[in-house]
């Protein structure tokens, strides 16, 4: 007994020296990394990915390159520190970066990407119009949109910025924006909530102003729009019999071209329908949504697995172009089918 005791004992004497050996081990091998700046304590830090076009209408193109070799921008394109976006008059683009930072380069717009480094959004804006969801940033980060005239600094806000012929608009609808002009940078104005300043030929920026509620509508519904996921197909060429759900001639072809990259790709989509925003909302919504189910209905009849497929109807509340105009309602009644992680 006493053998055995004596040997337990002698046990737990060796595993505890070996425990302090590996301690001491440990602590030598840090100190040393420490000492030769081999080992920093640093918090976590945001992994930025090239920034991805979930929406684009027809009209608006991509340069990359510095040889100004402009081409078609489409849902699915990557993007670059450099690129540079240009929409016509009925262009508009929708470019998600990480975080949950969206950007909406509007019509007849000129923008850049100028840095999407670890710590930096940058954007400038030559003419034109950019409406911009920036995610809450902490620590070291800047984002940050400038235009010929103006500096905006950006700290977790929804912005619009609009470049014209003499003057700069600057609307902050949320967060705080610190504003100053190119050629007085220490006179800077801060923008709040709801908030508004103009700037004219770069001098410094007016003292901010309440939007009116007429702005802020507006601007609430284009951020509402904004498409986080990948928008694969906008459909305005899929026709519908006036105030009904129900396909008229001519929509088969279009159908059967889509069921065939559905099933090539086995795609997994969001079908939103979308009216011009006419007459009363209710109807504008339940219509949307029918016309939606319908699409599905087709699309499964054509092969596509129901199970890949979701419908919702927005109404006329996500427009995306001007509901004043014949051409800009057509556009407004349409089929977007989204890429979805379900």
């Amino acid at each position: 007994m006493r053998s055995n005791h004596l040997n337990i004992k002698t046990r737990v004497l060796v595993a505890a020296f070996l425990l302090a050996a590996v301690i001491l081990v440990a602590v030598i091998l840090i100190a040393r990394s420490i000492s030769a700046d081999k080992l920093a304590l640093r918090s976590p830090v945001r992994v930025m990915h090239n920034p991805k076009v979930t929406w684009a209408v027809p009209d608006a193109e991509v340069c990359k390159t510095s040889s100004g070799d402009w081409t078609e921008i489409g849902p699915g394109q990557r993007l670059v520190a450099g690129s540079s976006i240009k929409t016509g008059h009925y262009g508009n683009v929708d470019i998600s970066f990480d975080e949950g930072t969206l950007i909406r380069v509007a019509e007849d717009t000129i923008a850049k990407i100028d840095d999407i480094s670890l710590v930096n959004v940058k954007l400038s804006l030559d003419e034109g119009r950019l409406i911009t969801k920036f995610r809450k940033i902490t620590g070291r980060e800047i984002h940050k949109v400038s235009t010929p005239d103006v500096v905006c600094g950006i700290r977790g806000t929804e912005l619009i910025v609009e470049v014209g012929e003499s003057d700069t608009m600057v609307y902050g609808m949320s967060g705080i924006t610190e504003v100053a002009s190119v050629q007085y940078p220490e006179q800077p104005v801060l923008l709040g909530f709801q908030q508004k300043s103009r700037i004219i030929d770069g001098n410094t920026p007016e003292s901010p102003e309440d939007m009116t509620d007429e702005e802020i509508a507006y601007f609430r519904r284009q951020l509402d729009s904004m498409h986080d996921s990948e928008v694969f197909f906008i459909a305005t060429d899929l026709k519908f019999k006036p105030d009904s759900a129900e396909f008229e001639a001519g929509s088969e072809e279009v159908l059967e071209g889509l069921a065939k990259i559905i099933k090539r790709k086995r795609l997994e989509l969001e079908i939103a329908g979308h009216t011009a925003d006419v007459g009363d909302r209710a109807s504008q919504y339940d219509l949307s949504r029918k016309r939606a189910i319908t699409v599905m209905e087709a699309l499964i009849g054509l092969g596509v697995k129901e199970k890949r497929l979701r419908t919702i109807g927005y109404g006329g509340s996500k427009p995306i172009a001007d509901n004043e105009s014949a051409e800009g309602r057509a556009m407004n009644r349409r089929v977007e089918f989204i890429i979805k992680d379900y």
